[in-house]
């Protein structure tokens, strides 16, 4: 076995030994800002389904100053089952409206992890092989963000996961590392 293989194989592995806690269903509101300036309203949400099934929604939208610059908003939605408390995908959208390349940078993606591909249906027909050791792990753009949730509520320091990046019709190994803490108080509490 070769050593990037030997290596997935153990990450994989680690990845299924960790005891993750059932996702909670959520709607969050957020504003992103640029340059310290409000840029665009972001909407974010889970919801669960009784058979294991998720659905997970984003929306961002310019606001303020950044509407004179743009108008264009983004959607994406990641759909799937929830395996051993963590998401797995297979079928993830983003869809950009408004500008000249939405209709190009239209993405719908369909995993088949038996087959050991991801495969766009809409805008690129982009076919991209998956290996063996990430079938079972690969995430998406918004699935992702909840296994980055779990493994920091267990305490992981470090880790890797495979995710789709749809802007590059690609699988990209994404490196988390937490390089501090700090204690957040809002309006809800600490």
């Amino acid at each position: 076995m070769s050593l990037p293989r030997a290596l997935g194989a153990g990450l994989l592995l680690a990845h299924t030994l960790v005891v993750f806690a059932a996702p909670q269903a959520y709607e969050v509101e957020y504003t992103a800002v640029r340059s310290g300036l409000r840029a665009g309203r972001v909407v974010q949400s889970l919801v669960l389904d009784t058979q294991g099934g998720y659905r997970m929604d984003l929306h961002l939208e310019p606001t303020g100053i950044a509407t004179v610059f743009t108008s264009k908003t983004l959607t994406e939605r990641s759909e799937g089952q929830i395996v051993r408390n963590l998401p797995q995908p297979v079928r993830f959208e983003h869809r950009p409206e408004g500008g000249p390349k939405a209709a190009k940078d239209f993405r719908n993606f369909s995993f088949d992890r038996k087959a050991g591909r991801i495969t766009d249906l809409g805008g690129s027909g982009a076919a991209i092989a998956l290996a063996p050791a990430i079938r079972a792990t690969v995430q998406d753009d918004l699935s992702q963000m909840e296994v980055l949730r779990q493994s920091l509520a267990q305490g992981k320091g470090s880790f890797e996961l495979p995710v789709l990046y749809a802007g590059k019709d690609a699988v990209y190994t994404y490196r988390y590392t937490v390089i501090g803490k700090e204690t957040v108080e809002d309006a809800h509490g600490k």
